[in-house]
């Protein structure tokens, strides 16, 4: 017997082990490349809702192949398809229970059970979701849907317009119809009806827009003729209420610049003409309030406004308008004023607000301004006339100098960014100022910048801080002295400089929505005018609250 024979028995039982190993795996790939293809197939049929043959080929595959989780979670998105959402849920829990991370499964969880009407679950569905995959547009889309069930609406509508953002392909026109109706329950009219209108020019022929028109025509029934109005009513402490500059002495009958007062603000509007292009409409304001001792500074201003907006569509909207006021100071008239805008505005869904505008106004002041006897021509010589207290420079009337009548007018920008679903918006923007007085000691170009923040707090509260800050070179020198400089029965001089003022403000309010209609708020401002004119330099400072009640809705 050859030796050699046990070696050759010895190795060929590895040999076989390997070849029938080689034969099982050619044979497993090949299962799995067959599963593989029919799982795409099905796929498939699902994404072109051929759902039917979709879910008989799964059915085919898992008699074959046996259980598997993508091709129940494609099952489960057929049921969804074919509304059938009790299926879904159930193919769609064996899909996650046998593989949790399976790409999409929370998703159409959620959504099979936001049909089913259970929310709870189909919250926490779609939050795991949003973990994986904050951006998608079908999450973002049944968020925006469960935060519009639980009346959220502004947050529903900033949602719904992320996800038409992320793929309009993918969620539109459903997306769009309901951001109209989420921003029409938060009472923003504008931004509904834009997204409404989208929803007709962008997909005219399916049922989602025959939706839209009629959601637009019951706004427009509900609206026409509306009416609407707002009462705010407050107490304020002033502690500049004369707005007095530095080193400026009181008059002798007015004992503190510092006052408390109530104000009152009246707002009523009617909507007297509405069509799919056009609103008209007009607008009361009435402000007025009553010092505790300082009377002869309460104001009454009533202003009437009319307006004219145009509908573009895609979000744009042009405004013509005009302001016409009278305001009254201790009951003597003190100023009428007139006041044209035209506006542009552009909502660009989650990327914000942007406003483009231009105006030009007219005052009228109703007092006369007194002109200062002239001195000898020299600064601390003694008056002509011993009597006067003090006395000008000679060659300057100061009632036609400082006279304020005139016109102006500015344009600028301004744009509000919502800073992602953090409840903060951010809004800033620039305007040139531009007047002409009458007299020469009020004319002035001016440059203001502006930067704010709205900030959602917990407990329904609202944030608002605003910082502005304006330039205004004057064109000419003040004839205003140096109250430093006066001495009595003396010529005063005048600074050699032109008049530059430099003009930072800031506010904060908080507000909290008490009920539907009825809000209360706390405010600070604060303003610095700083300015080479003494008379012109000072700060002022108020602190108020206030209750706001609204008439919304009311009659037609």
């Amino acid at each position: 017997m050859d030796p050699r024979s046990g070696f050759w028995k010895f190795w060929l039982i590895p040999l076989k082990l390997c070849l029938l190993f080689a034969v099982g795996l050619t044979a497993g790939s090949a299962f799995a490349a067959e599963n593989g293809a029919l799982r795409m197939r099905a796929e498939a049929l699902a994404a072109q809702g051929r759902c039917e043959e979709a879910l008989a080929l799964v059915r085919d595959a898992q008699a074959s192949f046996g259980e598997d989780a993508r091709l129940k979670l494609i099952s489960g998105q057929c049921l969804i398809q074919l509304q059938r959402f009790a299926d879904a849920v159930e193919q769609l829990e064996a899909a996650r229970t046998q593989q949790p991370e399976l790409p999409g499964v929370d998703l159409y969880l959620g959504i099979a059970r936001f049909h089913l009407g259970d929310l709870a679950a189909a919250e926490e569905a779609i939050a795991a979701a949003r973990q994986r995959d904050p951006n998608g547009a079908e999450v973002n889309l049944y968020w925006g849907l469960l935060l519009l069930q639980r009346a959220q609406n502004g947050q529903a509508a900033a949602y719904l317009e992320r996800a038409r953002l992320a793929n309009a392909a993918a969620v539109e026109p459903v997306a769009s119809y309901y951001t109209g109706i989420a921003w029409l329950g938060a009472e923003d009219r504008a931004r509904g009806e834009a997204a409404l209108r989208r929803v007709v020019e962008e997909a005219p022929n399916s049922s989602w827009a025959e939706e839209a028109r009629r959601a637009l025509e019951k706004m427009r029934e509900h609206e026409a003729g509306r009416w609407w109005a707002t009462l705010t009513g407050g107490f304020e402490y002033d502690n500049n209420v004369l707005l007095r500059g530095s080193g400026v002495s009181l008059p002798s009958e007015i004992s503190s610049q510092r006052d408390t007062r109530f104000m009152w603000l009246l707002e009523g509007g009617y909507e007297f003409y509405r069509s799919r292009r056009w609103t008209l409409g007009a607008l009361l304001r009435y402000y007025g309030n009553e010092h505790d001792d300082l009377g002869n500074f309460e104001i009454h201003y009533p202003t009437l406004t009319f307006w004219a907006d145009y509908h573009f569509g895609r979000g744009l909207t042009g405004r013509i308008q005009y302001d016409g006021g009278y305001a009254w100071v201790d009951n003597d008239p003190f100023l009428s004023s007139h006041n044209f805008t035209t506006s542009l505005y552009q909502d660009w869904g989650q990327r914000g607000r942007t406003q483009l505008f231009a105006n030009y106004y007219r005052y009228d002041y109703k007092f006369d301004n007194s002109d200062v006897p002239d001195g000898p021509g020299f600064v601390n010589a003694p008056c002509l006339d011993i009597d006067d207290i003090v006395c000008a420079p000679p060659g300057i009337n100061e009632s036609t100098a400082r006279n304020r009548d005139g016109y102006g007018s500015s344009f600028g920008a301004e744009h509000a960014f919502p800073l992602g679903d953090s409840g903060v918006e951010l809004r800033g923007g620039y305007r040139f100022h531009l007047y002409s007085s009458r007299g020469s000691e009020y004319s002035y170009t001016g440059h203001e910048l502006k930067l704010g923040l709205q900030i959602q707090l917990p407990w329904d509260l609202v944030l608002d801080l605003l910082g502005r800050y304006t330039y205004k070179p004057y064109r000419n020198h003040s004839t205003f002295p140096d109250p430093e400089d006066l001495f009595l029965n003396r010529q005063y001089g005048l600074a050699n400089h032109v008049r530059r003022d430099k003009v930072y403000e800031f506010e904060v309010q908080l507000e909290r929505r008490l009920t539907d209609r009825l809000s209360a708020a706390l405010r600070y401002s604060y303003l610095r005018n700083r300015s080479n004119v003494a008379v012109f330099d000072y700060r002022r400072e108020v602190i108020g609250a206030y209750l706001t009640f609204k008439f919304q809705d009311l009659g037609v």
